[in-house]
Protein backbone atom coordinates (compact mmCIF):
# COMPACT_ATOMS: atom_id res chain seq x y z
CA UNK A 1 0.00 0.00 0.00
CA UNK A 2 1.17 3.57 -0.23
CA UNK A 3 1.67 6.15 1.73
CA UNK A 4 -0.85 8.63 2.33
CA UNK A 5 -0.90 11.65 4.47
CA UNK A 6 -3.11 11.76 8.06
CA UNK A 7 -6.16 13.34 6.35
CA UNK A 8 -6.14 10.97 3.66
CA UNK A 9 -7.43 8.90 6.05
CA UNK A 10 -10.06 10.91 7.80
CA UNK A 11 -13.18 9.97 5.85
CA UNK A 12 -12.30 6.36 7.09
CA UNK A 13 -11.36 7.56 10.76
CA UNK A 14 -15.01 8.43 11.48
CA UNK A 15 -16.89 4.95 10.59
CA UNK A 16 -13.86 3.47 12.33
CA UNK A 17 -13.46 4.95 15.26
CA UNK A 18 -11.47 2.25 17.55
CA UNK A 19 -13.40 -0.64 16.59
CA UNK A 20 -10.09 -2.27 15.95
CA UNK A 21 -9.19 -5.89 16.05
CA UNK A 22 -6.95 -8.60 14.29
CA UNK A 23 -10.01 -10.89 12.89
CA UNK A 24 -12.97 -8.74 12.66
CA UNK A 25 -15.27 -6.83 14.23
CA UNK A 26 -18.88 -6.38 15.88
CA UNK A 27 -21.48 -3.86 15.49
CA UNK A 28 -24.94 -3.37 15.10
CA UNK A 29 -25.90 -6.20 18.10
CA UNK A 30 -24.75 -8.85 15.95
CA UNK A 31 -23.43 -8.33 12.56
CA UNK A 32 -20.09 -9.62 12.18
CA UNK A 33 -17.45 -8.40 9.34
CA UNK A 34 -14.36 -10.23 8.16
CA UNK A 35 -11.38 -7.22 8.22
CA UNK A 36 -8.02 -7.33 6.68
CA UNK A 37 -4.83 -6.18 9.01
CA UNK A 38 -2.64 -4.26 6.18
CA UNK A 39 0.90 -2.15 7.27
CA UNK A 40 0.92 1.78 6.89
CA UNK A 41 2.92 4.44 7.54
CA UNK A 42 1.32 8.11 8.56
CA UNK A 43 3.02 10.88 7.38
CA UNK A 44 2.02 14.64 8.43
CA UNK A 45 3.25 17.64 6.65
CA UNK A 46 6.04 15.57 5.25
CA UNK A 47 7.67 14.46 8.14
CA UNK A 48 6.29 10.41 9.05
CA UNK A 49 4.94 10.23 12.94
CA UNK A 50 4.44 6.76 15.05
CA UNK A 51 1.05 5.56 16.58
CA UNK A 52 3.03 4.32 19.61
CA UNK A 53 6.21 3.06 20.78
CA UNK A 54 5.42 -0.49 19.18
CA UNK A 55 5.77 -0.87 15.21
CA UNK A 56 2.23 -0.86 13.33
CA UNK A 57 0.34 -0.72 16.82
CA UNK A 58 -1.83 1.56 18.64
CA UNK A 59 -2.27 1.90 22.75
CA UNK A 60 -5.64 2.12 23.35
CA UNK A 61 -5.26 3.14 26.68
CA UNK A 62 -5.28 -0.35 28.06
CA UNK A 63 -3.62 -2.69 25.42
CA UNK A 64 -2.00 -2.65 21.74
CA UNK A 65 -4.47 -2.96 19.02
CA UNK A 66 -3.34 -2.93 15.09
CA UNK A 67 -3.16 0.50 13.91
CA UNK A 68 -5.16 0.24 11.08
CA UNK A 69 -7.53 -2.82 8.97
CA UNK A 70 -8.96 -2.37 5.70
CA UNK A 71 -12.74 -3.51 4.77
CA UNK A 72 -14.52 -3.56 1.57
CA UNK A 73 -11.39 -0.89 0.38
CA UNK A 74 -11.62 1.54 3.19
CA UNK A 75 -8.76 1.85 5.46
CA UNK A 76 -9.63 2.05 8.99
CA UNK A 77 -7.90 4.00 11.90
CA UNK A 78 -8.01 4.82 15.52
CA UNK A 79 -9.82 8.38 15.65
CA UNK A 80 -8.40 9.85 18.67
CA UNK A 81 -4.74 8.81 16.94
CA UNK A 82 -5.83 10.81 14.04
CA UNK A 83 -7.61 13.61 15.95
CA UNK A 84 -5.37 14.72 18.22
CA UNK A 85 -2.32 14.76 15.82
CA UNK A 86 -4.31 17.20 13.78
CA UNK A 87 -4.55 19.45 17.14
CA UNK A 88 -8.49 18.32 17.84
CA UNK A 89 -9.37 16.44 21.52
CA UNK A 90 -11.54 13.65 21.50
CA UNK A 91 -14.25 12.84 23.92
CA UNK A 92 -16.69 9.43 24.24
CA UNK A 93 -20.01 10.15 26.58
CA UNK A 94 -21.01 6.40 27.09
CA UNK A 95 -24.58 7.41 28.02
CA UNK A 96 -25.31 8.78 24.77
CA UNK A 97 -22.76 6.97 22.58
CA UNK A 98 -21.66 10.63 21.64
CA UNK A 99 -17.91 11.84 20.05
CA UNK A 100 -16.64 14.85 20.83
CA UNK A 101 -14.05 16.43 18.94
CA UNK A 102 -12.54 19.82 19.27
CA UNK A 103 -13.89 22.63 21.71
CA UNK A 104 -16.73 20.21 22.51
CA UNK A 105 -15.33 18.16 24.66
CA UNK A 106 -13.55 21.17 26.67
CA UNK A 107 -9.40 21.76 26.84
CA UNK A 108 -9.38 20.03 29.88
CA UNK A 109 -7.64 20.46 33.13
CA UNK A 110 -4.56 19.81 34.25
CA UNK A 111 -3.99 17.83 37.56
CA UNK A 112 -1.15 17.76 40.43
CA UNK A 113 0.32 14.76 40.88
CA UNK A 114 3.66 13.99 43.09
CA UNK A 115 6.24 11.22 41.75
CA UNK A 116 7.08 8.78 44.64
CA UNK A 117 9.33 6.25 42.57
CA UNK A 118 12.11 7.13 41.39
CA UNK A 119 12.29 8.43 45.17
CA UNK A 120 15.88 9.83 44.52
CA UNK A 121 17.06 7.43 46.96
CA UNK A 122 14.69 7.43 49.54
CA UNK A 123 12.31 4.80 50.55
CA UNK A 124 8.56 5.18 49.58
CA UNK A 125 6.35 5.20 52.21
CA UNK A 126 3.33 3.17 50.80
CA UNK A 127 0.87 1.01 52.32
CA UNK A 128 0.99 -2.43 52.85
CA UNK A 129 -1.46 -2.88 49.66
CA UNK A 130 0.23 -0.80 47.00
CA UNK A 131 3.19 -2.11 48.20
CA UNK A 132 2.38 -5.29 46.58
CA UNK A 133 0.88 -3.83 43.64
CA UNK A 134 3.70 -1.92 42.58
CA UNK A 135 5.99 -5.20 43.27
CA UNK A 136 4.11 -6.93 41.48
CA UNK A 137 4.23 -5.23 38.60
CA UNK A 138 7.63 -3.24 38.75
CA UNK A 139 9.66 -5.89 36.28
CA UNK A 140 7.01 -6.46 33.68
CA UNK A 141 5.24 -3.74 30.79
CA UNK A 142 2.39 -2.66 32.45
CA UNK A 143 0.24 0.96 33.01
CA UNK A 144 -2.38 0.95 35.40
CA UNK A 145 -3.69 2.39 38.50
CA UNK A 146 -4.99 1.58 42.16
CA UNK A 147 -6.63 3.66 44.59
CA UNK A 148 -5.65 3.77 48.00
CA UNK A 149 -6.90 5.78 51.34
CA UNK A 150 -4.26 8.67 50.80
CA UNK A 151 -5.19 9.23 46.86
CA UNK A 152 -4.87 6.86 43.60
CA UNK A 153 -1.72 5.76 42.57
CA UNK A 154 -0.69 5.41 38.71
CA UNK A 155 2.48 3.50 37.55
CA UNK A 156 3.93 2.67 34.66
CA UNK A 157 7.13 0.23 33.88
CA UNK A 158 8.83 -1.00 30.64
CA UNK A 159 10.01 -4.18 32.05
CA UNK A 160 13.51 -5.68 31.55
CA UNK A 161 15.84 -3.44 29.41
CA UNK A 162 19.48 -3.80 28.70
CA UNK A 163 20.97 -0.90 29.74
CA UNK A 164 20.53 2.46 31.86
CA UNK A 165 19.43 4.49 28.51
CA UNK A 166 15.90 3.69 28.90
CA UNK A 167 13.66 5.43 31.03
CA UNK A 168 9.97 5.97 31.51
CA UNK A 169 8.56 9.03 33.31
CA UNK A 170 4.31 10.31 33.56
CA UNK A 171 4.65 13.86 32.13
CA UNK A 172 1.19 14.60 32.71
CA UNK A 173 -2.41 14.53 33.75
CA UNK A 174 -4.91 16.22 32.39
CA UNK A 175 -9.04 15.76 33.35
CA UNK A 176 -11.68 15.82 30.73
CA UNK A 177 -15.20 15.95 31.15
CA UNK A 178 -15.44 12.16 30.23
CA UNK A 179 -12.24 11.01 31.51
CA UNK A 180 -8.42 11.23 32.52
CA UNK A 181 -5.37 11.05 30.70
CA UNK A 182 -1.93 10.43 32.00
CA UNK A 183 0.55 11.06 29.20
CA UNK A 184 3.67 8.34 29.19
CA UNK A 185 7.22 9.78 27.99
CA UNK A 186 9.83 6.95 27.23
CA UNK A 187 13.52 7.77 26.77
CA UNK A 188 15.02 5.61 24.93
CA UNK A 189 19.74 5.31 24.26
CA UNK A 190 20.94 8.04 22.83
CA UNK A 191 22.23 7.46 19.55
CA UNK A 192 26.46 6.98 19.43
CA UNK A 193 26.25 6.80 23.44
CA UNK A 194 28.36 4.13 25.43
CA UNK A 195 26.10 2.82 28.37
CA UNK A 196 27.01 0.39 30.92
CA UNK A 197 25.41 -3.39 29.96
CA UNK A 198 23.35 -3.32 33.29
CA UNK A 199 19.56 -4.83 33.43
CA UNK A 200 17.49 -2.42 34.20
CA UNK A 201 14.45 -1.91 35.22
CA UNK A 202 12.60 1.69 34.04
CA UNK A 203 9.74 2.16 36.48
CA UNK A 204 7.30 5.13 37.85
CA UNK A 205 4.59 5.56 40.54
CA UNK A 206 2.97 9.12 41.18
CA UNK A 207 0.15 9.82 42.94
CA UNK A 208 -3.29 12.03 42.67
CA UNK A 209 -6.57 12.39 43.86
CA UNK A 210 -8.81 9.54 43.49
CA UNK A 211 -11.19 9.50 40.33
CA UNK A 212 -14.64 7.63 39.58
CA UNK A 213 -14.21 9.03 35.87
CA UNK A 214 -12.17 6.60 33.07
CA UNK A 215 -8.24 6.48 32.95
CA UNK A 216 -6.18 6.30 29.53
CA UNK A 217 -2.59 6.26 29.33
CA UNK A 218 -1.30 7.87 26.08
CA UNK A 219 2.19 7.53 24.75
CA UNK A 220 3.81 10.96 24.00
CA UNK A 221 6.89 10.87 21.23
CA UNK A 222 9.93 8.74 22.30
CA UNK A 223 12.85 10.93 23.62
CA UNK A 224 16.34 9.91 23.12
CA UNK A 225 18.91 10.86 25.70
CA UNK A 226 16.87 14.32 27.16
Amino acid sequence: MKKRTVRTFMAGVIAGAALMCAAGFSYAALTKIDVRVTPVSFVMEGQKIQPSDKEQQYFNGKSYIPVSFVYKDTTYVPLRFVSEKLGHKVGYDPATHTIYLGKEKGDGKELKFKTIYPSGGEQPQLSSRIQRWFDDHKKQEFMGTMCDEDGMYAMVARGEQPNGGYGIEIVGVTEYVDEIVVKVRHKNPEPGKMYTQVITYPTTLVKMPCTDKKIRFEIVNDIHGK
